[in-house]
């Protein structure tokens, strides 16, 4: 083989070695050299998984060799890869027809079994992994497909030896003298997936090593085959071993630190991989050193190593997923798109990118291309269970509810255990008033082994939301006023509710809600709701009523208006239908105060119940309760009184981590310019035992001013600190107010939290009342007035500004 080709390939460099074949293919007329570099470049497509391009090269190869067998392999690989089986069945056909007593029969075990599905030895720490990885999205996917990834030298077997079939080992071979012959048929044994044979080989070849070289090889050898087992702790060892022999095995680094990451000790992969780079840099340590940075939420670090990675691999579909990846789990989705559109260049079929590309849509609140793209993944794989989720999850997040049980239910008959998809599908039919069957599928939920990871939330959240379905079943005939769920549920049910706490803090004073009813005709279960017609009887037949369609015609121009039009905020069907009724029915109340107010101290005005800022926030909340039963919203002051006085409250961050949170972060730019001018016009910030912080010091109040980001802030202060932004009286205007704070922490790793956190405690609770009630009267006196609309709009948002801080 050409040096430079040879020199290419050995780096990884398959699209340098593709452009070097393809000049000495310019330059050769030798029919035989011909076929072998055609062969050879499919052998590069191969490793950049250019299926069709590899098909393409074997047709050349075999144009000028019919009988060169190598390239027919090659070509039924290809074609299983791009699921053309009977065709593939047809080539490997031909193919052993072409054999006879002349070949060497490794060509035979290979051409017998080239439906096996075995992966290389230098993959077997990628196979041992899960397929998959959780983000801000907890959303995304890394996608199912080894890495294209250079070849080691444990991998460097001549093709014409390298087998995928069983075949026993002639005992002789084991005896063999020359160390090199046998550590060569080892590699070959674990290379086509014998890997019990390969390790008896590095067995009887490590009992009798000569020298380190050869241990240190064997040990790498053996090692790699038993984390092919499995068993990947005993895989470690062996790296170990080969690292003490020679502690400059570069290879021996890099599969330990793989072999790290699999177990989940991601600190010492990533000590192990950046070793293993600094004797000898390499794509393959690269990579896995950037999918460990992911791992750890370091995502500038993680991005930094694919980006150079792709610098050299540029048509590596899987580099570039994995890129996406971390530039969305940046917040950065303008450069997360064009990375996901590389990898399904490259592989058209690549499902997990072409999900996660629908994820990035979604998250920026482009519904249409999310909907598509999502088609797009389920075009490639209609089983495919996480993109019926993470479309049934957008067409929740549009308002769609009953198009997004029907999609989950899709997802679950492909996996019945299914937990996300079985709470989503609750949380839909709970919104549809489908509450038998919401509570069949919460019970499901409940009923699912204990995840050990953060989907136990999810059944946390399923006991308290089964409990408020029941709740609401039982008073669907109550009158709509009042607190509603406030009063009817226990203060500690909704406290730990909020919180998402283990059912069992409740015990021993949770008193269940009573179980429904059996014969009231409601919806049994997720399959009668999903019909394509709303079931006879059920609460969406009200919708074909005159009375109602006239009032849903009146109310939709108004609900839009309340919708975010920016990124992060999915144009919400549903919630605009409910917030636009919650208008219709405040706009009600408060014409009937208005006349009540106008005819006060006629003779015979009857007294009136109390209608203050109170009562209209409460006709909005009960709107707001109803519209979403995934989200708790309650009273803060009807919650437990010891959770009141220790300040329950709102918490929204802009940045969390690394990760620029693409709701808020639009917030940022101006909430640390304040933060830097408050903390240098007060001198003082609290830190997290709300002790105060001076930070009258020169050299301080210089890092504070020069401070350009998070990190650099934080160091100026050198702890987790907050401060408070002032809220000027309406009532009062000499009196001054706790705002908002703006809270700075460290998080593990590189990161920080910049956030909005608002505790509300009873002090504040009664100033910000009583500024509530000031506005409110404002508000009732310019309607009584008839003052023009401007003015009342202006006294309206002054009102809805000191709404949202005590909250």
């Amino acid at each position: 083989m050409n040096s430079d080709v040879f020199e290419a390939i050995s780096s990884g460099k398959f699209s340098d070695a593709i452009k070097l074949l393809t000049k000495l293919i310019d330059d050769t007329t030798n029919r035989g050299t011909l076929a072998l570099l055609y062969c050879n470049r499919a052998g590069c497509h191969e490793r950049l998984e250019l299926f069709k391009h590899v098909v393409k090269d074997c047709d050349k190869a075999l144009e000028n060799d019919p009988n060169l067998l190598r390239a027919y392999i090659r070509k039924v690989q290809a074609l299983r890869k791009l699921k053309k089986k009977k065709e593939a069945r047809r080539v490997q056909d031909g193919a052993a027809a072409l054999l006879t007593g002349d070949y060497d029969m490794e060509l035979l075990f290979e051409i017998q079994n080239l439906g096996s599905e075995n992966l290389p030895a230098a993959e077997v720490v990628r196979a041992a992994l899960p397929a998959k990885e959780e983000t801000v999205a907890s959303t995304l996917s890394t996608g199912e497909h080894p890495q294209a990834t250079p070849k080691t030298q444990f991998e460097r077997v001549s093709s014409h030896h390298k087998a995928t079939g069983a075949a026993q080992i002639p005992s002789n071979l084991l005896q063999e003298n020359n160390e090199q012959e046998r550590l060569q048929l080892g590699i070959l044994e674990v290379n086509a997936g014998r890997v019990e044979q390969g390790i008896k080989i590095f067995d009887a070849l490590l009992r009798a090593a000569s020298d380190d070289l050869v241990a240190t090889q064997a040990f790498v050898g053996r090692g790699t085959a038993k984390a092919m087992a499995g068993n990947l702790k005993e895989a470690r060892d062996d790296f170990s071993d080969a690292l003490r022999r020679n502690p400059d095995a570069a290879e021996a680094w890099k599969r330990r630190g793989q072999t790290n990451a699999a177990l989940g000790e991601l600190n010492e992969a990533l000590t192990d991989l950046s070793k293993s780079i600094s004797l000898q840099p390499s794509t393959d340590a690269l990579n896995e050193r950037g999918m460990v940075y992911h791992k750890l939420r370091d995502y500038h670090r993680a991005t930094q190593d694919l980006e150079l990675v792709i610098t050299q691999l540029k048509d590596n579909a899987n580099t570039w997923n994995m890129l996406g990846l971390c530039y969305m789990s940046l917040g950065n989705c303008e450069k997360a798109l064009p990375a996901y559109r590389e990898a399904v260049r490259i592989n058209p079929r690549f499902k997990e990118a072409w999900a996660n590309m629908a994820q990035t849509h979604k998250e920026l609140a482009q519904a249409d291309k999310a909907l598509e793209y999502f088609s797009k993944a389920l075009a490639v794989d209609p089983k495919y269970i996480h993109a019926h989720r993470f479309y049934g999850m957008t067409l929740h997040g549009l308002g769609r509810h009953r198009d997004a049980a029907r999609r989950l239910k899709l997802a679950l008959e492909n996996d019945p255990s299914f937990l996300e998809a079985h709470f989503m599908s609750a949380i839909c039919l709970h919104a549809l008033g489908h509450h038998h069957a919401a509570v069949a599928e919460y019970n499901i939920v409940l009923a699912l082994p204990t995840p050990k990871d953060d989907n136990v939330l999810l059944q946390y959240l399923a006991f308290y939301q089964r409990d408020c379905a029941q709740f609401i079943r039982a008073n669907l005939d109550a009158p709509f006023t009042k607190h509603f769920m406030d009063l009817g549920l226990r203060p500690l049910f909704k406290e730990a509710w909020c919180k998402k706490l283990p059912p069992a803090c409740l015990l021993p004073e949770y008193g269940a809600q009573p179980e429904l009813p059996q014969n009231d005709g409601g919806v049994p279960d997720l399959e009668t709701a999903c019909c394509s017609a709303p079931p006879a009887g059920s609460s969406s037949q009200c919708m074909q009523s005159p009375l109602v369609k006239q009032v849903l015609a009146a109310a939709k121009p108004f609900g839009p208006l309340i919708q975010n039009d920016c990124p992060g905020f999915l144009p919400n069907e549903r919630q605009q239908r409910m917030a636009s009724l919650a208008m219709l029915d405040l706009a009600q109340q408060l014409q009937k105060e208005l006349r009540r107010r106008a005819r006060q101290g006629e003779p015979g005005d009857p007294p009136a119940e109390p209608f203050g800022w109170r009562e209209a926030y409460e006709t909005v909340v009960r709107w707001r309760q109803v519209s979403e039963p995934n989200d708790p919203v309650l009273w803060v002051d009807l919650l437990t009184r010891q959770e009141f006085e220790a300040g329950f409250g709102s918490h929204t961050p802009m940045l969390s981590g690394q990760t620029q949170v693409v709701r808020y972060y639009p917030n940022f730019a101006k909430a640390f310019l304040l933060a830097k001018k408050l903390m240098l016009s007060r001198s003082e910030v609290h830190d997290a035992g709300n002790a105060p912080v001076r930070l009258e010091e020169s050299s301080v109040r210089s890092d504070v001013e020069a401070a350009k980001d998070c990190g650099e802030l934080y160091a100026a202060v050198g702890c987790d600190f907050w401060l408070v932004t002032p809220c000027q009286s309406t009532r009062d205007p000499r009196v001054t107010l706790e705002g908002t704070r703006l809270t700075l922490q460290k998080q593990s790793g590189a990161g920080y939290e910049f956030s909005i956190r608002t505790p509300c405690t009873p002090p504040r609770w009664e100033q910000f009342a009583l500024e509530l009630e000031t506005a409110f009267e404002a508000v009732m006196q310019a309607m009584l007035e008839n003052a023009p609309k401007e003015l009342i709009a202006t006294q309206i948002l002054k009102m809805s500004f000191y709404w949202y801080p005590p909250q």
